[in-house]
């Protein structure tokens, strides 16, 4: 379990980031050598460890821990407001940006496998 959920936590990271430093400087809970460490299954993400990311991050723990739901916790069931006041209009950007990269790999993921099974 530990190496699957340093899976979706490296999955989660490379969403999010092209550092683990840009991840510890925003909580200061962690280093940048844990999070590296979490992502390479050094580290055991905790369900504490898990919900604060959630709440950081809007990653779901849920997912996180046992890989059911969705990576995120959509902004709007929590209530954008009052989760994005703490991030600058470039970060949220930026957030956004990243997380346009993943779905057109996930699209382009899905058409693969659809030109495999369609072959």
């Amino acid at each position: 379990m530990r190496k699957d959920t340093a899976k979706r936590f490296k999955r989660f990271t490379q969403d999010v980031c092209s550092k683990y430093s840009e991840i510890s400087d925003k909580m200061p809970n962690f280093s940048e050598q844990q999070i590296k460490d979490m992502a390479n299954g050094n580290k055991k993400i905790t369900p504490e460890i898990a919900v604060e990311f959630e709440e950081k991050y809007f990653l779901n723990a849920t997912w996180l821990i046992f890989g059911r739901g969705d990576m995120y916790i959509p902004k709007f069931d929590l209530g954008i407001e009052n989760n994005t006041k703490d991030m600058t209009n470039e970060e949220i950007l930026e957030t956004l940006e990243k997380r346009e990269q993943n779905i057109e790999s996930i699209r382009k993921e899905i058409q693969e496998l659809k030109n495999k099974i369609t072959k």
